[in-house]
C-alpha cells in the first residue's frame, strides 16, 4: 500500500502502489490499520542484502467495517 512498507534491496515500485491503491478505492475498500511490527517479513540476510517488508494488508468495505 506504501513505498515505505519496504526497507533494503531495490525501493518499492510506485506505480505497482499506486494502480493497487486505484484498484482498492475503485472497489470501494478501506485500508484498515495495523497495530504490530513495521516489517512482517525478513529473507533474513545480514547488512545491504537484508530486506524488510510489511506484508500484512486487511481490507473492508463499509458494511463489514460497520458490522465488526
Amino acid at each position: 500500500m506504501h513505498a515505505n512498507e519496504k526497507s533494503g534491496a531495490t525501493p518499492a515500485n510506485q506505480t505497482r502502489i499506486d494502480i493497487f491503491q486505484h484498484h482498492i478505492r475503485n472497489i470501494d475498500l478501506i485500508y484498515l490499520k495495523y497495530n504490530g511490527p513495521a516489517y512482517t517479513w525478513s529473507n533474513k540476510r545480514d547488512g545491504k542484502d537484508l530486506v524488510l517488508e510489511h506484508l500484512v494488508c486487511c481490507l473492508g468495505n463499509v458494511d463489514w467495517c460497520a458490522f465488526s
